[in-house]
């Protein structure tokens, strides 16, 4: 494999080598070596496809995150223009035309041109292969074919100005071009990466998009103008200046309509956040519960996953002990029952102490009546929670859920938020069915200690 790397690293480099000897030696001649022209150009084919199959094994199978893939562009794109800036520095007599073919005037202008095509070759192969794992994530059964037709429409550009005058483009490349194009607008359109974006991830991304935007359209301009740039590639080779114009303009759209789409997906961020936190909650118990944790550790991860299910500010989990065999009818609650507050979160027992107790009915009664989760969005007016009205800046609605077993109230989980109408009929589900898998662990983390 090593070797294979260092074969794949060192025979490109060989063969630009041999190319900027041949053009060192078309510049030295006066007449014009048809079978050298041949050959050159087949070198410069072969030599970028041994850079892509070079660079396809360096990055390897594994795909990034879409976030880190947009930095990496963005740097590819950066150090093509800086290189592009710093090359064109130094001093060089720049290229003359004659029968739609540009001629160097002088060696620099050969060594600079020579440079600037192959970093620039080089990084828009690497741009190619960062856009298709943007494009194949989460890909459907027409992703390839569209990628396909794209690559099959570049390339075609690109084949139909093989051995012809730089100057001289043909109505069939306008053509193929315009159908790069094309195909291109279809394959930006594929942006399911975004919806698995967080809140924070897609406001990253907007920059990244922005930016990769300006850097590629800047690209796209020097690549399709009469600058430096342009000529060089023109006289390097023009199917790699039609390649590295049409990658450019594609990834320029790419990220112009990620840009857009990212706007319009703002408003779904925040429940999107909700359900995966939900889910991976959800997951973190079940675990919990096949492991079977020490009893202190698992309420306290209740109450702390608590928080994260539902986004509260406070809770707390307490257990009901039955001190007498004998249960009502109204609801089957115990006769006589301890309560006790096994963990809690940002806030105190004095606090929880108020909140569920009163001087009439009190929320744990209502929970016992009703065996059925608790919503109260307005803490100080409604009528279980009246005496707290000096309480509204510590709690200003309140999600209350039992765990429930073998048709008996085993205990109940509190969710505060400091905001009124802070809960809704999402977080009543989610902390609904969070609390089933908590009434399993418990009993089994409690099972273990008595088999103990």
């Amino acid at each position: 494999m090593r070797l294979k790397r260092v074969l794949g690293f060192v025979l490109p480099l060989f063969l630009f080598l041999v190319i900027f000897l041949i053009d060192v030696i078309r510049r030295g001649v006066e007449f014009e070596i048809v079978w050298l022209h041949f050959l050159r150009d087949g070198f410069v084919i072969l030599a970028f496809y041994l850079s892509y199959l070079y660079l396809s094994t360096l990055k390897g199978s594994t795909s990034l995150d879409p976030i880190k893939i947009q930095r990496l562009l963005l740097l590819v794109g950066t150090t093509l223009i800086i290189a592009y800036y710093s090359l064109s520095m130094y001093r060089h007599g720049g290229f003359t035309s004659s029968d739609y073919t540009l001629i160097p005037k002088d060696y620099s202008t050969v060594f600079l041109a020579h440079t600037t095509s192959i970093i620039s070759g080089v990084l828009m192969l690497l741009v190619l292969l960062y856009a298709r794992d943007l494009v194949f994530f989460k890909r459907r059964k027409g992703t390839k074919r569209n990628f396909t037709l794209l690559l099959i429409a570049v390339l075609g550009t690109s084949a139909s100005t093989f051995m012809s005058d730089p100057l001289n483009i043909s109505v069939i490349t306008y053509g193929l071009f315009g159908a790069s194009i094309l195909l291109a607008v279809v394959n930006s359109f594929r942006l399911p990466w975004i919806v698995y974006l967080s809140k924070r991830e897609k406001v990253i991304s907007l920059l990244w998009s922005v930016a990769i935007l300006v850097t590629f359209i800047g690209v796209s301009v020097l690549s399709s103008s009469g600058s430096f740039f342009n000529n060089s590639l023109l006289y390097y080779s023009p199917p790699l200046k039609h390649f590295v114009s049409i990658i450019a303009t594609f990834t320029a759209i790419y990220f112009g309509v990620a840009f857009i789409s990212t706007l319009f997906h703002f408003p779904t961020a925040e429940a999107f956040e909700r359900k995966r936190t939900e889910l991976s909650s959800l997951q973190n118990l079940s675990r919990l519960v096949a492991r079977v944790l020490n009893f202190n550790d698992l309420v306290d991860t209740v109450t702390k996953m608590t928080l994260e299910v539902c986004n509260a500010q406070s809770a707390w989990l307490e257990l009901i002990h039955p001190t007498s065999p004998v249960r009502r009818s109204n609801g089957g609650r115990p006769d006589r029952f301890r309560v006790e507050v096994v963990s809690s979160k940002n806030i105190t027992l004095d606090e929880i102490s108020k909140i569920t107790s009163a001087n009439g009915s009190s929320v744990r009664e209502s929970i016992f009546g009703s065996r059925k989760a608790i919503l109260i969005n307005e803490v100080g007016s409604e009528r279980l929670t009246r005496h707290l009205k000096g309480m509204k800046k510590k709690v200003g609605s309140l999600l209350v859920v039992p765990l429930i077993s073998h048709a008996e109230v085993t205990g109940i989980l509190y969710a505060t938020k400091e905001m009124e109408y802070g809960f809704d009929q999402e977080d009543i589900d989610a902390l609904s069915a969070f609390a089933d898998h908590v009434t399993i662990a418990i009993e089994n983390s409690r099972l273990i200690e008595q088999s103990l």
